[in-house]
């Protein structure tokens, strides 16, 4: 629990406080901020904010603001400080030698696997949890409803146009890039991280596996006990 903690530190900090920044901005009176992880049942918790209960929109937003802040720190490293906007290109072409001078290039920025260290961490501590998406359903369904409405209305009206919509994606073009790149590159060591944790289960199983010692009691059947180390 420590091990992982400490791993996703920075990560954690950015999830809770964003959840204490949000919740205050929005007056739903947040308390007990914690960092440490607790063992509840069989699951982990590396953090919390307990606030005050406000509706569904504005807990669905607070619950929210981790992922999209997160996002936001993903996108801006990419694109500012490791220039990852043609990594996730150079992937869907598979061309491993091109993607390994991209990686190289952009780990010889200053701090370069620090700034790495902090889009896994962050990566990896961004997502809703289960009580950030309690209200989620219910708000993506109104917002549905809304984007089914807007279009309706851009097809029978010639007055309003969807243009701008197209020229501000276009625009987002290039942090898009860089924000899918952090993220391949955060599966990437996601799955390193899962291969040297099954290596290191594999070597427990083998040394917990029980041993057969022979009994030593005169007894006319001679069985053996088993032994867990």
């Amino acid at each position: 629990m420590l091990g992982l903690f400490l791993l996703y530190l920075p990560g954690i900090a950015l999830h809770e406080g964003t959840h204490w920044c949000a919740a205050w901005a929005l007056r739903m009176k947040p308390r007990s901020l914690s960092l440490w992880p607790t063992k509840t049942g069989q699951r982990i918790q590396l953090g919390s904010v307990q606030m005050q209960s406000a509706g569904i929109w504005r807990e669905t937003l607070v619950g929210l603001a981790p992922l999209a802040a997160g996002t936001a720190l993903i996108a801006a490293i990419g694109t500012r400080v490791l220039g990852l906007q043609n990594l996730i290109l150079l992937a869907l072409r598979w061309e491993p030698g091109q993607i390994w001078m991209r990686f190289r290039d952009s780990m010889a920025t200053p701090d370069g696997m620090l700034w790495l260290y902090f889009v896994f961490a962050t990566g990896n501590s961004m997502l809703p949890s289960a009580s950030d998406r309690r209200s989620l359903a219910l708000v993506l369904y109104y917002l549905g409803a809304g984007v089914v409405l807007f279009a309706l209305v851009d097809r029978i009206s010639a007055e309003v146009s969807s243009a701008w919509l197209s020229a501000w994606l276009a625009s987002l073009i290039p942090s898009l890039q860089a924000l899918n790149s952090s993220l391949l590159l955060i599966i990437g060591l996601n799955l390193f991280l899962l291969a040297l944790l099954g290596f290191y289960l594999f070597l427990v199983r083998i040394r917990r596996r029980p041993r057969r010692v022979p009994d030593r009691t005169s007894t006319a059947s001679h069985e053996d006990c088993r032994v867990n180390f």
